[in-house]
């Protein structure tokens, strides 16, 4: 058994052998070049005819994989065996999913026998040279690059940068050398430039062929400058991140804006950030990276810039209204602001909201433009005992969703709960007919629970507006002396528990 194993490796070894030195003894085409019509972006495969004299048909390939194992579709079939030039368009045939002009394609060239063997020759193909341009305004003109020309066996000597004038009129303005993949062209008064590349590609035998690649056209461009750039508003958020909306000119070429900013006066600017906006914008949110410190005054200022950096167009110098607030008493507040710059024709009024139980908005006061101070007072303390206050100014009166703001200015209350000791469901003063808290800055849960003096629940509320009106399942209760307990926690967590008596009372 180990002897015939070991003969049938040897028969399979043999085979392989003679496999592999039959497929080398295939003579594949050699191919020249593959090149395009930079006028029609035709692809042209040029190759030299196999020395065997059993060749059935001659086959071009599309090499589309050359990651690992490369791989390649067929383009056409040629039933001869001579040198040729196969010229096609991509465009014509489906297996082209990008065209010639569009990027790099390789091509090899495979000859079969008539015994069906072939020359299997992949990895020996040619790659089509592409050429894109960049205008370069700051340096003066158009960057031509260009892929470098690939093929098996061969080397680039030099490439020509060729521009194409009037009817087809080829000028090589510049020849380079095989290693450069770039050249810039100095720009000139024609509004329409073309060029193209060709590639001198040396094969070893010290045959020299050309390649050409697709044409790049450039369009001088006009550069519709901007006629404006302004700052619409500048917001402020709890955070004290500053939000500044830029209104520009969306017909505008431009679309790089540079932010300035000056410490403490408007004459100083030095840059500060730069925004990449989308083409043709009309409108950027632009958040500034430092926070808003109201013991630090910045002023900022956006210029929309060209590709060189020169300023085109400057908005208005701006900073945002700085608020701040003082404690008179426990339910006086004074609010005091400076209304900063930022639109030219002004602010219409301004607008004071009240910000309580964490997000809950009041519009307290409208003001006058002449105005910088108002005063609160805290007239209910169902809220949670920290208050915020922000400054809206207003831009035009009719429409008051365009505003500016000022930052959040807080004071922090204490919470506490005062009960009264007793009660009359008779009063004629109304305040004295139910019993609940005098409450002061409490927000979160609650729950008031009323006894008799046997320990039975008779009533209990969850709201703090909610108080006990004396009755018992809709009959009022004998006067005397009752029990009372409060549970309440505070959003920030703190407990507040308390017990006490209350006396009812029910004469007229």
């Amino acid at each position: 058994m180990r002897i015939t194993i070991q003969i049938c490796f040897l028969l399979f070894s043999l085979i392989g052998i003679l496999s592999t030195g039959f497929a080398q003894s295939i003579d594949p085409p050699d191919v020249q070049f593959v090149s395009i019509n930079p006028y029609t972006n035709e692809i042209s495969v040029a190759w030299t005819a196999s020395t065997n004299t059993n060749i059935a048909f001659t086959r071009v390939h599309y090499v589309y994989d050359k990651s690992t194992i490369i791989k390649g579709q067929t383009v056409e079939d040629i039933y001869e065996n001579a040198n040729d030039t196969l010229l096609f368009a991509t465009s014509s045939y489906p297996i082209f999913t990008t065209q010639a002009h569009e990027a790099p394609l390789s091509f090899a060239v495979d000859v079969y026998t008539t015994t069906n063997e072939n020359s299997i020759t992949l990895d020996q193909y040619h790659t089509t040279c592409i050429v894109t341009n960049q205008t370069e305004e700051c340096s003066g003109g158009i960057s031509l690059f260009w892929t470098a020309y690939e093929g098996y066996d061969v080397s680039v000597s030099a490439y020509d940068i060729i521009e194409v004038f009037d009817t087809n009129t080829e000028i090589i303005i510049e020849t380079v050398s095989g290693s450069q993949t770039n050249y810039l062209v100095p720009h000139s008064n024609n509004a329409i430039r073309r060029f193209f590349i060709q590639a001198h590609i040396e094969h070893g035998n010290s045959a020299t062929y050309i390649s050409r690649s697709n044409m790049t056209t450039f369009n001088t461009p006009i550069g519709i400058y901007p006629n404006f750039v302004e700052i619409e508003t500048v917001q402020l958020d709890t955070a004290d991140v500053i939000h500044i909306t830029i209104h520009c000119d969306s017909l505008s070429d431009f679309s790089t804006y540079l932010v300035e900013r000056s410490y403490q006066n408007r004459v100083s600017f030095v840059p500060y950030d730069t925004i990449y906006a989308s083409s043709h914008a009309s409108s950027i949110h632009y958040t500034v990276p430092d926070p808003f410190n109201i013991n630090t005054l910045y002023f900022y200022r956006i210029n929309a810039i060209d590709d060189c950096g020169t300023i085109l167009h400057t908005s208005e110098i701006i900073n945002p209204m700085e608020l701040r607030i003082q404690e008179l008493s426990e339910h006086e507040h004074l609010l005091s602001w400076k209304p900063g710059l930022l639109w030219e024709e002004g602010y219409v009024g301004y607008r004071v909201v009240r910000i309580t139980n964490e997000n809950t908005e009041t519009y307290i006061s409208e003001m006058s433009v002449d105005e910088e101070l108002f005063l609160d007072e805290i007239t209910t303390y169902s809220i949670d005992p920290k208050i915020c206050y922000r400054i809206d100014a207003l831009k035009n009166a009719a429409n008051k969703t365009l505003f500016t703001n000022s930052n959040y200015a807080c004071v922090h209350k204490e919470s506490r709960v005062f009960f009264p000791n007793a009660f009359n469901p008779r009063s004629s003063i109304e305040e004295n007919r139910v019993f609940k808290p005098k409450y002061a800055y409490i927000a979160g849960s609650y729950l008031l629970q009323i006894f008799n003096r046997n320990g039975s629940l008779l009533f209990e509320s969850t709201s703090i507006e909610h108080g006990w009106d004396g009755t018992i399942n809709g009959k009022m209760a004998a006067e005397g002396s009752y029990i009372y307990t409060v549970h309440i926690e505070t959003p920030s967590k703190k407990t507040i528990n308390k017990t006490g008596a209350v006396i009812l009372l029910l004469h007229e």
